[in-house]
């Protein structure tokens, strides 16, 4: 899945970064990692500045305030963009750590490359007891696992066959319920994503082969 792929490869990325430090050491060592990127030094304060004012514009100034807080910043050579920067996102319920994290990389000459964080102010008005419930009319008769994760795209409804079209692109905060079907459906398991503000059902994957 489009969404597992981008998680993997931004964990990855955000591992090897300089550590969570509220002031890093300009000083610090390069790091060099096979097949990699090379880290430095952190980004400029011009930088940072502009990575802070960007989420300002998109989200509002006190949307920011109250939901970001500085993670890291770095600088980075012999890769496909020269800086990033990091805040953590604050979300409100269990959640990836992947989807706490927003990120945003500068190219050498300070210009905005990609943003990977909400696009919106999510209010996170669903809680994790109407989420659940939400999957539980859906069909998931045992949930075992809810969280709150960053998906950038849904599978159609049952399972993605070959052939068939591409998934919904959503880029979008969902609650992720997991859980058995029980046994009507010989015990099959489902994975749903619903809206984290209006409670909706976006989408869901099984492998019973329900449509």
């Amino acid at each position: 899945m489009k969404y597992l792929f981008f998680c993997l490869v931004f964990l990855s990325l955000s591992g090897m970064a300089q550590g969570d430090s509220q002031q890093p050491a300009i000083d610090s060592p390069e790091t060099t990692v096979a097949g990699g990127p090379v880290f430095s030094s952190p980004a400029p304060d011009d930088i940072i500045q502009k990575a802070q004012d960007y989420v300002v514009e998109l989200l509002g100034e006190d949307y920011f305030r109250s939901h970001f807080s500085f993670k890291n910043t770095f600088k980075v050579t012999d890769y496909s963009y020269a800086f990033g920067v990091e805040f953590w996102y604050n979300i409100p319920y269990e959640a990836d750590i992947s989807s706490k994290i927003a990120l945003i990389t500068f190219d050498k000459e300070g210009r905005i490359l990609t943003y990977r964080g909400p696009k919106r102010a999510y209010t996170f008005a669903i809680t994790k007891e109407q989420a659940i419930e939400a999957a539980q009319k859906a069909g998931v008769e045992k949930p075992e696992h809810a969280q709150i994760i960053y998906a950038y795209s849904l599978p159609q409804v049952g399972l993605p066959i070959q052939g068939q079209e591409e998934p919904e692109v959503i880029d979008s905060y969902v609650w992720f319920i997991e859980g058995s079907l029980g046994e009507v459906f010989g015990m099959g398991r489902q994975m749903t994503y619903i809206d984290v503000d209006t409670g909706e059902v976006l989408g869901f994957i099984n492998d019973t082969g329900i449509q």
